[in-house]
């Protein structure tokens, strides 16, 4: 999974670019996918908060689409 906004590849915070997750995830739930890997660049100093944000943004992201009945 991967953030990113138009012309922008790298160093795009999750939730703060254009990918729509709950679609995405919503449809690779579908087509059997249940592992995902996460693709960020953090160049900044603020690196290990951006992970962090990172992974708690994912989380509740495949934990709505997985717990959800549908």
């Amino acid at each position: 999974l991967k953030e990113t906004k138009p012309e922008i590849f790298r160093e795009c915070l999750f939730g703060t670019g254009h990918v729509n997750f709950d679609a995405a995830i919503s449809k690779f739930k579908k087509c059997g996918v249940n592992s995902y890997l996460a693709e960020m660049w953090c160049v900044d100093s603020n690196w290990e908060e951006n992970i962090k944000n990172a992974s708690i943004f994912l989380r509740k992201k495949l934990d709505s689409a997985y717990n959800s009945l549908y």
